[in-house]
């Protein structure tokens, strides 16, 4: 069987996005879990961040370089004919050129969505109207319709009533503006 091309894979996962039901985006870290996932039947596949920086010997949160966490989703997103999301930590700077860095780097690495997390390496949170900015940066650089999901996944935007995170929560929304709600603890903008 032939390996779709990028402009297919994306195709294919904003139909993921729009049907009925839960996307479930299992993680990998490497090929041969991608492999597994693959063959298992999911029809997309999420890298872990994390996973792949422990794989490779560094600890979680952006030690790993850009080059090397994207040269990992470049190794998955060529190995199986489903469509891969990478997740880029906080997309490697706090700046909306930053982010749409990160995004040119995941096109090219041939995925065709990416997570983008709100806090920073030190635990803060990057303010709401930066972060807005910096997936319109990334929704951007996605260019034409379809050719990159992106998701901002901020487990410290939800509070409980007693004003910490809640444990194991996490919501998805569907927004047509590169708009992030309020609260959401992730948040996925089709393109």
């Amino acid at each position: 069987m032939r390996q779709k091309s990028q402009r297919e894979q994306a195709e294919a996962f904003g139909r993921l996005h729009r049907e009925p039901g839960i996307l479930v985006l299992p993680n990998a870290w490497d090929v041969i879990t991608a492999r597994v996932i693959e063959t298992a039947g999911f029809s997309a596949i999420a890298t872990s961040s994390a996973g792949v920086a422990w794989a490779l010997g560094y600890v979680d949160g952006e030690r790993i370089s850009r080059g090397e966490m994207l040269a990992v989703v470049r190794r998955i997103a060529s190995s199986v004919r489903v469509p891969v999301t990478a997740d880029m930590e906080a997309g490697y700077g706090t700046t909306p050129e930053a982010a749409a860095e990160t995004a040119r780097g995941v096109i090219a690495a041939g995925a065709v969505g990416l997570n983008l997390e709100d806090g920073t390496n030190d635990g803060r949170l990057v303010d709401v109207a930066l972060h807005q900015d910096r997936i319109r940066a990334v929704r951007e650089t996605g260019g034409r319709p379809g050719s990159l999901s992106s998701s901002t996944r901020g487990p410290t935007r939800s509070r409980s009533r007693n004003g910490h995170p809640p444990n194991g929560s996490v919501r998805l929304c569907d927004a047509p503006t590169p708009i992030a709600p309020p609260e959401p603890t992730a948040c996925s903008f089709p393109t």
